[in-house]
């Protein structure tokens, strides 16, 4: 601070220092985890994952494999990319796993059979306007979702 510092001095330090000297010559390199979108506020969800989970890794002999890799006397080097491998592996199965068992929902109206028929029917009408601007070239199926809502000549 300069010498007589005071509630109006607006000054404005300027310091420049290379990054080398806070970080070193190799940063940190920061990897942030895959979110997950299995909703576990549903307890049959969770029932269904844990089955699936434990089927996938028993069927591929996981904890077999971790505890032969981890009793290895081989290098480290081996064991580790060994781990990791497996590792990977496991993480791939746990993966697998959300996939099947999550429930995704809009949530923004409750669900009954006329919601979900007009939801159906703004589809097909969106679907059709894309065919007026020329961008669908499968008619048969904009022509079957129109009859199965109830829409008749929906492309006239």
């Amino acid at each position: 601070m300069p010498c007589g510092f005071g509630v109006r001095d607006h000054m404005m330090f300027v310091i420049d220092f290379k990054m080398e000297s806070f970080v070193g010559t190799k940063p940190l390199c920061f990897i942030w985890s895959g979110a997950h979108r299995l909703n576990n506020k549903l307890p049959s969800v969770q029932e269904q994952y844990l089955k699936s989970l434990e089927k996938l890794l028993r069927d591929h002999n996981i904890p077999q494999r971790i505890q032969k890799a981890s009793k290895s006397t081989q290098h480290k080097s081996i064991v580790k990319e060994e781990t990791d491998k497996i590792e990977n592996e496991k993480r791939q199965y746990m993966a697998h796993s959300e996939k099947k068992c999550r429930r995704i929902k809009l949530g923004s109206i409750p669900f009954s059979d006329e919601a979900a028929l007009w939801i159906r029917c703004r589809k097909v009408y969106h679907f059709i306007l894309k065919y007026h601007v020329g961008k669908i070239r499968n008619i048969a199926n904009l022509k079957c979702a129109a009859r199965r809502c109830g829409i008749e000549r929906a492309l006239s």
